[in-house]
């Protein structure tokens, strides 16, 4: 399931968390990036949750598609065309329906997030 294998550990004393910023911006050399942490989980001193980075500025559908590569470990454009290809035969043809649910679910997830944070 991707919350296991997704989750990066951020400790609390990591001065640029400011209480686990769920945004934190930096800059890698021209581009800007922005980083996003969604779903923290609190294990003893240190906070779990999924980093999605991606160029600014930042908007929901970035967001969206950051969350998923990073769950599924998607690395390029053509990773998340071929899992989304992959995703639309399953359903159409009726196979590993719970595979495609929990793909539907997790986006779900993402966008109550999203929108807690204000991000609309």
């Amino acid at each position: 399931m991707w919350r296991h294998t997704s989750f990066r550990v951020i400790h609390l004393n990591y001065p640029s968390n400011c209480r686990f910023c769920r945004k934190l911006w930096f800059d890698v050399g021209i581009e800007t990036y922005t980083t996003v942490y969604l779903f923290h989980e609190q294990d003893g001193e240190d906070v779990r949750a999924l980093e999605l980075t991606m160029t600014a500025p930042m908007t929901r559908a970035k967001c969206i598609n950051a969350a998923e590569m990073a769950a599924y470990g998607l690395q390029d454009t053509m990773d998340v065309a071929a899992f989304a290809s992959s995703l639309s035969r399953k359903e159409r043809t009726g196979e590993d329906l719970d595979e495609v649910r929990e793909h539907d679910d997790f986006i779900a997830q993402v966008k109550t997030e999203l929108t807690a944070l204000g991000i609309v």
